[in-house]
């Protein structure tokens, strides 16, 4: 059984972009779905999940601004959980960036031994919803090497892979189908770029 945890993240006005809610026409809208891992008492029971926009020239452990009153702080669960956040911005040609930090307490205070790392390549198109899955729930050793995403057609899957990761499992299967990328009806955490 998996469980499935959503949150709003506002960001348009501290990353710099203007948000206007008319409507997938004049934005475009980035939708993750971060599999997270279950909860181990006394050593992990938060996770604090942050997604920046970044550029070519940011550095991933010291150019993104990490610091923010919009992040989510996620209780862990006994058992593996999908936390779903939204994205969305009035420009494209932007990349992204998110940071999964594992967390004794829910301030998550400088405590950051373990994270995983993820670059979403060029997710938005004006106009369009794009989709990704971002398997944190195998919790690296220290803070782990960003994972490239490639963007394309309405997903973004693991460079090299061309399938998306399924939640609750290790990895996808190697028949995997392609995730379909319409509209889920369900718009989710936001996240404004």
């Amino acid at each position: 059984m998996r469980r499935r945890i959503t949150a709003w993240l506002p960001l348009a006005l501290r990353i710099g972009g203007f948000l206007a809610l008319t409507g997938c026409a004049d934005n475009a809208i980035l939708e993750l779905e971060v599999c997270l891992p279950d909860e181990v008492a006394g050593e992990r029971e938060y996770a604090l999940v942050q997604v920046r926009r970044i550029t070519e020239d940011t550095n991933f452990e010291n150019d993104i601004p990490w610091v923010g009153t919009e992040d989510q702080h996620v209780p862990l669960q006994s058992i593996p959980v999908a936390f779903d956040v939204s994205a969305e911005t009035t420009k494209d040609n932007i990349d992204v960036a998110v940071r999964v930090s594992y967390c004794k307490n829910i301030d998550c205070a400088s405590e950051f031994p373990a994270e995983s790392r993820f670059v979403l390549l060029d997710p938005y198109t004006i106009g369009e919803r794009t989709k990704a899955t971002l398997n944190a729930a195998t919790v690296p050793s220290g803070k782990g090497t960003p994972v490239e995403y490639k963007c394309s057609k309405g997903r973004c899957v693991p460079s090299g892979t061309g399938v998306s990761p399924v939640c609750g499992q290790s990895s996808p299967p190697e028949d995997a189908a392609t995730p379909d990328v319409g509209d889920s009806g369900d718009a989710g955490d936001q996240t404004d770029f």
